[in-house]
Parts: C-alpha cells; sequence; structure tokens
C-alpha cells in the first residue's frame, strides 16, 4: 500500500516486574485493513492492545494514529475503542442505551441517536431488540450488541480482544463470518487478538503471529500458512510437520534435503540455498502423501500405523524409519489406502515443501 499508514507501532518494548512481555516491536497498519494478533497464551498480545488503547504505557517506542504521536494519550483523547471477551454491557440499561451510550457522552441531541442506534441495529442484525436488557440476550446477541456500542461513535481503530472466546464452536464460526462482514460494511480498521489460527486464517487480511513477545510474522493468512518463516510459524499455524535436514544438492528453484529417514524435495528458500546447510523443511499435513513405491526425487520410508476419521478427514499416522511420526489427512476411504502395517513411501509436490533456514 502506497497510502500512509493510520496506524503505526515503531519499536514498542515493555517490561512487568523485571520479565519483557513486549521486545521491539513494530508494526505498520492501513485503514480498512482487518489485522489479527495471533499467538499463544504469554506472548504479548493482549499488552499489545492496550499500549494502542492507551491502557498501558510503553517503556519505550512509539504509538502513532494518522501520523500524531499518541504514546502519552489517555484512552478517551485518542479514537480508538475496545471490544472486551466479557461484552462488558451494562446490566441495567437496554440494548438502544447500550448502543447510545458513547454518543450521549459527548452530547449528541436526542434525535441523531436514536438514528445512529437504529441504523447500528439493522447492522448487527437486531432490529427489534431495542428494548431487551442484555440478560434477555444469547451470548452471540450480547457480542453484537458490544461491537454496536464500540463502533456507534466511529473510532478510527477498533480493538478487539479474543470477543468470540466465550461462544460455542458453532455460534464462534458464524460469529466469524458475521464479523468480517460487519467490518467490511463498516469500512474500519479492526486489529483482532486471538490465539485460534483458524479465526485468524478466516478473517484477516493480515495477520502478525507473536511468540515471546516479538512478531514472528506478518504476512497475508495465504504467506503465513503457505510460507512460514520461522520454526516456530510452521509449528504453529495448521497441521503439519517439521523435518530437520541438510541441503543435499540444488537443481532450479529445488533443493533436495537429506533427512535422518531419508531424501525428500522441496522449495529452496527465498533467500538462496547452499549445498550443506542446516534447514527445516515445514509440510502440511493435507499435503502429504504416500505409496508403495517411492516416487523420483524422494527416498523417505514409513509404516502405516493407523487410519482414523477426524470430522470429514481421515488422519492417517505414519512412522519414518528414524522413529519419528507424521500424519497424513485425505478424504479417501480406508478401503482404498495400505494397511495399517504396510510399508510405504512418503512424498508431496515440491512447491507445498517451505524450507526454513537455521537462525
Amino acid at each position: 500500500m502506497n497510502e500512509a499508514p493510520l496506524l503505526s507501532l515503531e519499536h514498542l518494548t515493555k517490561s512487568f516486574d523485571g520479565n519483557e512481555v513486549i521486545r521491539d516491536i513494530s508494526l505498520d497498519v492501513h485503514r480498512g485493513e482487518f489485522i489479527t494478533l495471533l499467538g499463544p497464551s504469554g506472548c504479548g498480545k493482549t499488552t499489545t492492545l492496550r499500549i494502542i488503547a492507551g491502557l498501558t504505557a510503553p517503556d519505550s517506542g512509539r504509538v502513532l494514529l494518522s501520523g500524531r504521536d499518541v504514546t502519552d494519550l489517555v484512552p478517551n483523547k485518542r479514537n480508538v475503542n475496545t471490544v472486551f471477551q466479557n461484552y462488558a454491557l451494562f446490566p441495567h440499561m437496554n440494548v438502544e442505551r447500550n448502543i447510545g451510550y458513547g454518543l450521549r457522552v459527548r452530547g449528541e441531541n436526542r434525535s441523531e441517536i436514536q438514528k445512529k442506534v437504529n441504523h447500528m441495529l439493522e447492522l448487527v442484525q437486531l432490529s427489534g431488540y431495542g428494548q431487551r436488557m442484555p440478560s434477555q440476550l444469547s451470548g452471540g446477541q450480547r457480542q453484537r450488541v458490544a461491537i454496536a456500542r464500540a463502533v456507534v461513535v466511529e473510532p478510527d481503530v477498533l480493538l478487539l480482544d479474543e470477543p468470540l472466546g466465550a461462544l460455542d464452536l458453532q455460534l464462534r464460526q458464524q460469529m466469524q463470518l458475521e464479523l468480517k462482514h460487519l467490518q467490511q460494511q463498516l469500512g474500519i480498521t479492526f486489529i483482532y487478538i486471538t490465539h485460534d489460527q483458524e479465526e485468524a486464517l478466516n478473517m484477516s487480511d493480515r495477520i502478525a503471529i507473536m511468540y515471546e513477545g516479538q512478531f514472528e510474522q506478518i504476512g497475508t493468512p495465504a504467506e503465513i500458512y503457505e510460507y512460514p518463516r520461522t520454526r516456530f510459524a510452521a509449528q504453529f499455524i495448521g497441521q503439519g510437520s517439521l523435518f530437520e535436514g541438510e541441503i543435499q544438492s540444488i537443481q532450479g528453484d529445488t533443493c533436495q534435503v537429506k533427512l535422518p529417514s531419508g531424501t525428500i524435495q522441496a522449495t529452496c528458500p527465498p533467500m538462496g540455498a547452499t549445498i550443506g546447510e542446516r534447514v527445516a523443511a515445514s509440510i502440511h499435513s493435507e499435503r502429504i502423501r504416500y505409496d508403495i513405491a517411492p516416487q523420483q526425487g524422494f527416498n523417505l520410508p514409513a509404516k502405516v500405523l493407523s487410519h482414523r476419521f477426524s470430522g470429514s478427514m481421515l488422519r492417517t499416522e505414519l512412522q519414518l524409519n528414524a522413529g519419528e511420526t507424521i500424519t497424513a489427512l485425505g478424504m479417501e476411504a480406508v478401503s482404498e489406502l495400505p494397511p495399517v502395517g504396510s510399508d510405504v513411501y512418503i512424498h508431496w509436490l515440491p512447491r507445498h515443501c517451505t524450507l526454513i533456514k537455521d537462525s
């Protein structure tokens, strides 16, 4: 993007009791973008969000909003709003009054408030629910009210701290689609926190993977999924395997890699490769195939340990000669596959396997 970023985080650091929680992170976020901070508990996601919101002060670094330094501004002086996992609705106010609360604080006139509240009720598909109390709503409906209350004041950036975490799986998947659609309708910049990789991949324009207070990788869902740049990113996103090995030969953009259990082929790293270099080969489980004979460029023998269904997918556990166990995912019927105990050879398309260099 050529336009100036709406939000910039510049070299932020933050420690609590001598423990460095955020370690020199920088990120540019553009207007209308849906960006997700993805990572395990304790990686620094919420602290980063609180710094953007003005609820926590960084030890060093700056937060810029529309080019203006807001690092030292209190929350109500920066045009940012937050939706929390517990929704934080006022239990004594009905839906309409909850949504219009921020507008009343601003001193807008009653007719304008009602107009904006009615518009928000339509957007979040709650027309006719305005007089209900929060206790009369489902979890998904309360979540919509919380989002409507946050966006009705037209913030530059909406921060969402695991807002779907309290919902059951089916409702969470439904709300993912609704939330992304709402964000596109509103055109508001969303910064979303989750530890759920599927949620991040489904909803985001870009994902920033966090680990131990740093950004491991920032990119589109496709880039993150297909081309992980670090071992952590490769192991955190999707279901797959990571093989440690050494580059044995190079032909064009394909590398042959020697593993303890045999040889494989993979796409060479974008920064180039050297024969003898140590690498990790990352391959997703749904890309792994196996056959009774080795394929060209591959010599990775294994034994079939089990076939079992996981949802609509068939999971096949395979054991390599060196002892490690890997999983292949497919749609085939069990009757069409080599039976348990069979000796097979593992392979895949080289372009589906990413090589990660030792750091």
